[in-house]
């Protein structure tokens, strides 16, 4: 539920800034995106790849991540929901996708106690 809200979320935005500002290419799309995500507080996030059926992200800070580890330690499973909601928003946006059009995986997490936070997004 919460990454599914996230998704429709950050989709409404981003896409509504997109087109308020004229943005179609995903050079574009992609460097807002970045910037919207920082500017939120949320992490510093990097589209590693963005192809028409699929995308990677990752996150070298993780606000929730750093926040779990400071509450309750480290966890054997990635806790960015909100994050694989947004990296689906993004991959749908820059596709000409609707929303849902992805299937977001955590596929390593800071809180598991890996290096980065990684997320693979793919086309259903």
């Amino acid at each position: 539920l919460f990454k599914e809200t996230a998704e429709d979320t950050f989709y409404e935005v981003l896409n509504q800034y997109y087109t308020d500002k004229g943005l179609d290419t995903v050079e574009e799309k992609i460097t807002i995106a970045e910037q919207y995500w920082q500017a939120v507080g949320m992490g510093l996030i990097r589209f590693t790849a963005l192809g028409r059926y699929e995308a990677s992200a990752e996150m070298e800070y993780s606000h929730v991540d750093e926040g779990w580890l400071k509450k309750w330690g480290g966890r054997d499973k990635p806790v960015n929901f909100m994050t694989a909601g947004f990296v689906a928003a993004v991959a749908a946006l820059v596709n000409n996708k609707p929303p849902k059009s992805f299937v977001v995986t955590e596929t390593k997490g800071l809180v598991c106690g890996d290096d980065i936070s990684a997320f693979k997004a793919v086309l259903r």
